[in-house]
């Protein structure tokens, strides 16, 4: 079959399938209708997360996450964004918004504690050998400085296996 042949075939087959839909039709609610039969958002409550209810933070939740050590100086700043947008936005103060951290992938080893980077470094990083955590040390942006900001953070359990 030529290449022609096929392109034309290829237009009439699209031409038929749009006047299928167009025969077919569509009705649309009115609005007020459809939202008013739908109920507020309610996300599932689960045992394993119900440390997250005792968090400060009762009007906004956020939870970010970090899976590769290029993208952790971004997280600051992400941090930083979210409390000023919605001071700014919403009229929310920081007190009033939960931030989870989840460090995963790569990122990983940088949720964890100077003591299990002095113990197990090389394992995480053989190049450099590091005995702390980098980016809670030294000029780098500093994780306990998000932490006294109220942010939680998380790592993945599947990545620390």
């Amino acid at each position: 079959m030529s290449k022609h042949t096929r392109t034309r075939r290829s237009v009439l087959a699209g031409l038929g399938a749009v006047a299928a839909a167009g025969a077919a039709g569509t009705v649309a609610a009115p609005v007020a209708e459809a939202q008013s039969n739908t109920a507020p958002f309610a996300p599932a409550l689960f045992e394993p997360d119900a440390w997250m209810s005792a968090m400060r933070g009762s009007k906004q939740r956020v939870i970010l996450d970090v899976e590769s050590p290029e993208r952790m100086p971004d997280l600051v700043r992400f941090v930083g964004n979210i409390f000023a947008a919605h001071k700014s936005g919403y009229g929310v103060d920081e007190g009033d918004i939960a931030i989870i951290v989840c460090f995963r992938h790569a990122a990983t080893p940088f949720g964890y504690t100077d003591a299990i980077w002095s113990k197990y470094g090389k394992t995480i990083d053989a190049k450099n050998a590091p005995v702390t955590n980098i980016y809670n040390s030294g000029e780098r942006m500093q994780l306990s400085d998000i932490a006294k900001r109220g942010v939680q953070f998380i790592v993945c359990a599947t990545a620390s296996r």
